[in-house]
């Protein structure tokens, strides 16, 4: 598993899980936290662990750093 830290942006949902959404800048996670219809949503700053399945990253588990929104 590689690690990186990264500006994600997270809509939770009630019993079947969460969306996350990687950005590039503050402005794209802005944006996109803009874009998103659900009610409980949040912009972290967090440390993520990638893992290549069949050579597409997925997102396995992140740890929050720090809370934007």
């Amino acid at each position: 598993m590689t690690e990186s830290i990264e500006l994600l942006v997270v809509e939770n949902y009630n019993l079947f899980g969460e969306e996350v959404y990687k950005c590039d800048s503050e402005i794209q996670a802005f944006r996109k936290y803009k874009e998103l219809k659900g009610c409980k949503k949040n912009i972290f700053r967090a440390k993520v662990f990638w893992q290549n399945l069949m050579n597409v990253p997925f997102i396995m588990k992140y740890e929050v750093l720090e809370i934007i929104v």
